[in-house]
């Protein structure tokens, strides 16, 4: 159960998320759950973890449930890749499913274009670029205009006044603008 190659080379420091794709025996759905919120409360305590997410299958659907961990660098996801812990929830889930699990790497600019088209290649380079300066741009004119003077004015020296700025930049791209703009123009990405 190692997870398959990523599309792109991974840099030991960068975000990485993990996409696992568990096709759930029927009738065990209770039994699955129960494991994905161990593995999940397992996960979070390991250095690095940024999260669980888990996508359940629709109603007729083929029991696969989609589990998404987000690590805040290879090394960190390896570890717990390479855990005792998480090795024992494995052998435990093989009872659980109906088929061998199936794992993705995304890092980078894919970990923004990762969902909501979970299974679905990473939009080409290109496209994923202009999105992100589509929406980072608006964000670097007006944001740091208007936080720098209250920031000066609070006597935070400038490099750390530009350190804040770049931080929430960042908080806003990866939880409200991307997200965002991903849904909009979602058509075109997937072409």
């Amino acid at each position: 159960m190692t997870p398959v190659s990523p599309s792109v080379p991974i840099e030991p420091d960068e975000p990485v998320t993990l996409v696992v794709r568990h096709t759930v025996r029927p009738g065990l759905e209770a039994e699955f759950e129960s494991w994905a919120a161990g593995i999940s409360s397992e996960a979070l305590k390991f250095p690095g973890h940024l999260g669980v997410n888990i996508i359940r299958p629709a109603a007729g659907s083929d029991g696969e449930y989609i589990v998404i961990y987000r690590f805040d660098t290879y090394r960190h996801l390896k570890a717990w890749m390479d855990s005792g812990i998480r090795d024992s929830f494995q052998k435990s889930l093989t009872e659980l499913i109906a088929e061998a699990s199936r794992f993705e790497e995304i890092c980078g600019l894919e970990y923004w274009f990762e969902a909501p088209g979970i299974g679905r290649p990473a939009p080409g380079k290109l496209k994923m670029v202009f999105v992100t300066w589509l929406v980072l741009t608006p964000l670097v004119l007006f944001v740091p205009p208007v936080l720098a003077p209250v920031l000066k004015k609070s006597g935070i020296p400038d490099m750390l006044s530009t350190a804040v700025i770049v931080g929430i930049l960042v908080l806003i791209m990866t939880y409200a603008a991307m997200p965002f703009a991903v849904r909009i123009f979602r058509r075109w990405l997937d072409r």
